[in-house]
């Protein structure tokens, strides 16, 4: 699968699985702001395999702009974690009603799109 493609069905899945379990999304947002996520028994688990391993094939494949991956990781993914919290808030950073359409997550997928591809 392409990157851009790989990338918005990422994004579709993320969504539904946020709107479909907020309390697990503000457990493990909690739990990555505390001490115990460098416990020296937290390994690298399968979903971080495979996010790093679909980072490094879109740079292989010259689909890709090459960054630290925190940095991508960033532009990537921030960008739909932030609509969708106004989405789960229900308000925009303005506290106008908010609801997070796909035309809306298109919108600023294409313009993460456009900052990483090269």
């Amino acid at each position: 699968m392409s990157f851009e493609r790989g990338l918005w069905v990422q994004w579709k899945n993320r969504f539904a699985h946020n709107v479909q379990y907020p309390l697990h999304i503000y457990f493990m947002e909690q739990f990555r702001t505390s001490p115990l996520i460098n416990h020296k028994d937290i390994k690298e688990n399968r979903f971080q395999a495979a996010m790093k391993q679909f980072y490094k094939n879109a740079i292989e494949r010259n689909e890709l702009v090459e960054l630290p991956l925190e940095v991508f990781w960033s532009i990537a993914y921030g960008p739909l974690y932030s609509l969708i919290r106004f989405h789960v808030g229900k308000k925009s950073p303005m506290g106008k009603n908010f609801v997070l359409t796909e035309e809306k997550m298109k919108q600023a997928f294409d313009a993460v799109i456009k900052a990483l591809k090269k």
